[in-house]
């Protein structure tokens, strides 16, 4: 929509004003009051208004102490007329906080000025018995450059992290009054992210794991999620959804579910700066996790270079449908795992890389997907559902090939795959059911009772199995009876009991 371009320092020559000699290292908004506030390694901070379509360069803070790392910025959503804060760490470890008293009055004060452009304000010159602002240092922090800040307004907290060994993380209490919680980890944290309902910390660091601490914990971990092969470059904590994104190097999203701690989803962002056998270059802060209302979905927004992905994240009652597996299988063939979900979804996973190739929704309507098996010439998948309907899909497109005649309306439990397009089904209806596809385009297929030795089971069939070599067939039933049939002759070689 526009791009901002920021000038040299007014008050140089024209000659030089217009090169800016010096790279922005942290971006932040400032709702309440409609500015954005951008930091450069120039040691300054600079206010733009943004209430209107001529964005205009309204402040210009100049003479702080080090080079800006990491901004934070705080405000009392239900009451935005009341004081606010924007905080930021630097380069050498130290913490600041510019306290805007009366916001909605203004920032600063305008000091009277015939120079056309920004108000240029000196840091150790800002008054302060100003009634519209007060600045504030604190000790020195870390003694590595801070890589992230955070606020937490509940218990007055300042969270900040760095890639030192000795003070990785650090949790102190704004008025210096209680204890600093600090964790030291190993080679330090790129990243970190606190969700206080949880009263959960999640940090990330050179290595490729994400760990997952106690708010009052520093010893060690409650759990570390394995599963990337990069280090790990930002984390965000969703509370709603409850989960946790976590972006690695090489350009994979990884989404952990915080109850049962694994892996529910994995993504490869296939950015176009993205080459094989080359790390991409990132900035300080890859993710940004923009919550939204429960009606529409969050999105996070995930940098790479000059390229930005936008993922829409879905509402959590959809999410939780779908996840619910109920059965899945893998096809060596083609290197896939096709899923089953209790919503009647079906998905094909690509092993390699962990991204889904395919979906299909509604598979069998609303009804639960029972039970999945695999054609012989693999490139075929056959579905059965809770409403005892049996289906064939194209595992390489997705279409519906056939539909098997249901024999009743309870559960398929089992289906077994024979050359020749000869199938055979079990369920609940205590019966084997055999279907034979003698036409390729005939959609719908008839079921075949003949079976020889008819109804012998006296309860529902849960599972079947097939021994090709010798030509054998088990059913299972829910009874714990167990018979062994012979293909050729279609009757029990033997029977096992749950006495026996």
């Amino acid at each position: 929509m526009r791009s901002l371009e920021l000038i040299g320092d007014p008050a140089e020559g024209e000659h030089l004003r217009g090169k800016f000699k010096g790279w922005t290292t942290d971006a932040i908004f400032l709702p309440n009051v409609h500015k954005m506030v951008v930091t450069t390694l120039g040691r300054e901070l600079r206010f733009f208004d943004i209430s209107t379509r001529n964005y205009t360069e309204e402040f210009h803070l100049f003479g702080l102490s080090n080079a800006v790392t990491s901004m934070c910025y705080w405000y009392d959503t239900k009451s935005p007329t009341d004081r606010s804060v924007l905080m930021w760490g630097d380069e050498k470890g130290f913490v600041h906080l510019l306290w805007f008293l009366k916001p909605l009055k203004g920032l600063f004060e305008i000091p009277f000025s015939n120079q056309k452009g920004p108000n240029r304000l000196y840091l150790p010159d800002l008054c302060p018995n100003s009634p519209l602002v007060t600045y504030q240092q604190l000790s020195r922090v870390h003694q590595e450059p801070i890589n992230r800040i955070k606020y937490e307004s509940q218990g007055e907290l300042i969270m900040t992290s760095s890639e030192s060994a000795t003070s990785s993380v650090v949790i102190m209490d704004l008025n210096l009054r209680r204890k600093s919680y600090i964790w030291k980890i190993n080679k330090g944290v790129t990243s970190f992210d606190f969700c206080p309902a949880l009263s959960l910390l999640v940090t990330c660091g050179l290595d490729p794991a994400v760990r997952l601490w106690n708010r009052y914990v520093m010893s060690r971990p409650v759990a570390t999620l394995h599963g990337h092969n990069t280090t790990v470059l930002d984390v965000a904590i969703h509370q709603r959804l409850n989960h946790i994104f976590s972006y690695s190097r090489d350009a994979v999203l990884k989404i952990w579910d915080i109850p049962s701690q694994r892996c529910v989803r994995t993504l490869q962002l296939r950015f176009p700066c993205v080459k094989p056998g080359l790390s991409p270059e990132y900035g300080h802060f890859p993710f940004l996790l923009h919550h939204t209302t429960q009606a529409s979905p969050s999105m996070l927004l995930v940098t790479c270079k000059d390229y930005l992905a936008c993922l829409h994240l879905q509402g959590k009652s959809t999410d939780e449908t779908r996840a619910s597996f109920t059965c899945a299988i893998y096809n060596s063939h083609l290197g896939q795992v096709v899923t089953a979900c209790a919503d009647s979804s079906l998905a094909v996973w690509d092993v390699g890389t962990g991204c889904k190739t395919l979906e299909v929704r509604h598979a069998h309507g609303e009804e639960e997907i029972t039970c999945v098996a695999l054609h012989h010439t693999h490139r075929h998948l056959l579905t059965g559902a809770s409403n005892g309907t049996i289906k064939m899909w194209d595992l390489l497109n997705g279409h519906n090939l056939h539909k098997m005649e249901a024999v009743s309306d309870t559960e398929v439990t089992g289906i077994i795959c024979f050359p020749g397009n000869r199938l055979l089904a079990v369920g609940w209806s205590q019966q084997i059911v055999q279907y034979t596809i003698t036409d390729p385009n005939d959609v719908y297929v008839r079921a075949d009772m003949s079976w020889k030795s008819g109804h012998q089971h006296r309860d529902d069939v849960l599972a079947v199995a097939h021994c090709p070599a010798r030509r054998l067939l088990a059913t299972g039933s829910f009874d714990g009876e167990v018979i062994i049939w012979t293909l050729d002759t279609e009757r029990p070689l033997a029977r096992l009991h749950s006495d026996q």
